[in-house]
């Protein structure tokens, strides 16, 4: 089973966390879509599970919880996928229009010139 939930960072309010979650959170830019991240799980999952962190940071569930997630914000959207069927991952993007020709001229094309 695979279940993907969808939110703005900036709806999803952390009120309903525990305080020893938020607690837990990282001050500065990364504070806002942590938190997301979080309530997002808490409301898939009641009660949420114990979670714990890999060398490189990665949050997961205990290895009594046979469940895995993977999270990933851009802009104000933030995914989470979840799986009972092993590890997973997902990636996000807000698409932005961008201007091809600027684009274009900081790699250093330039535009063909014709007589």
């Amino acid at each position: 089973m695979y279940q993907v939930v969808l939110g703005k960072v900036s709806t999803l309010s952390a009120g309903q966390l525990p305080d020893a979650l938020i607690a837990q959170a990282p001050q500065g830019v990364r504070r806002a879509s942590w938190l997301a991240g979080r309530v997002l799980l808490s409301r898939a999952l009641s009660p949420l599970p114990e979670m714990v962190y890999g060398e490189q940071g990665k949050p997961a569930f205990s290895a009594g919880a046979p469940l895995w997630f993977n999270l990933s914000h851009s802009g104000d959207t933030i995914a989470l996928l979840l799986s009972d069927e092993g590890e997973v991952g997902c990636d996000i993007e807000v698409i932005r229009p961008r201007d091809k020709l600027a684009f274009a001229g900081k790699c250093g094309i330039q535009p063909r010139r014709t007589c």
